[in-house]
């Protein structure tokens, strides 16, 4: 193994298992290791994309979580205000759907809906 891929390795590990604030420290301590400047700037472009990466990926998934739930609720209020109170195994179908164009879909066919056995999860 290159020396290269084991420190992306060891860096990648430290930074996704370690609270955020310990992820300087912890480059600071590989960069103290290397001995020459080139390896000291690879690691620490290293833990930069890195982390940048780690914080685009979480606050991705982040927004994604809350266009589902903000589809799920919109859904069934919208269920609500067509058809009344929605049935607690219909709400549960709803909270697992996983898919947001299938939500958003749900939420397009609704006010054409004649009943609520027509809304195809």
């Amino acid at each position: 193994m290159r020396w290269r891929d084991l420190m992306w390795m060891l860096i990648s590990w430290a930074i996704r298992r370690r609270p955020y604030d310990e992820r300087p420290r912890l480059v600071q301590v590989a960069m103290e290791y290397q001995p020459d400047p080139n390896s000291q700037e690879e690691v620490q472009t290293m833990s930069t994309t890195l982390g940048q990466t780690l914080e685009e990926l979480a606050e991705q998934r982040g927004i994604e979580r809350g266009e589902l739930v903000a589809s799920r609720r919109l859904l069934c209020r919208l269920l609500e205000r067509q058809f009344g109170p929605v049935a607690d195994e219909l709400r549960q179908r709803i909270d697992q759907v996983e898919d947001l164009d299938r939500l958003e879909q749900a939420i397009m066919d609704c006010p054409g809906l004649n009943s609520l056995h027509e809304l195809e999860l």
